[in-house]
């Protein structure tokens, strides 16, 4: 009897996520499908993998960057694959101040290790500062 009902929880949990990302509102975009679709892989390494992948993307838009971070904050992963895959998208030249902004708002519910979420702090921060540096230059100039 517990072990048929912990099934039925098992299967009403993983049954949720999917649900939750099919709510999230889809913005016009070429590479959304292919989010989303990575955002559906039930194999934590292999989803964050794939969703690592397509942060690589240069051409991503800034509305696709943050559906990646959205659907992430739902089907979550490891610690250190949840960082890994919100670095890259720090690290894509698409994203703006509303991607870093959205990271900012989720990465508290992300439930990362303390040093994986200082890293990601740490890396927002240093981003703002080479914006900062770049917007003085070009005032010099």
């Amino acid at each position: 009897m517990k072990k048929r009902l912990l099934l039925v929880l098992l299967i009403e949990i993983c049954g949720c996520s999917n649900y939750q990302a099919a709510r999230v509102p889809q913005p016009p975009g070429s590479y959304i499908p292919a989010i989303y679709a990575a955002a559906q892989i039930n194999d934590a390494p292999t989803r964050n993998q794939a969703l690592r992948n397509l942060a690589y993307r240069k051409d991503l838009t800034e509305k696709e960057l943050e559906y990646l971070v959205n659907l992430l904050a739902i089907r979550k992963g490891t610690s250190k694959q949840i960082k890994d895959v919100l670095l890259t998208v720090l690290n894509n030249p698409s994203a703006t101040f509303q991607t870093k902004q959205r990271i900012s708002v989720v990465l508290p519910n992300l439930g990362l290790l303390p040093l994986d979420q200082k890293e990601i702090v740490d890396a927002l921060a240093a981003k703002a500062d080479r914006k900062q540096a770049a917007d003085e230059t070009l005032s010099k100039d």
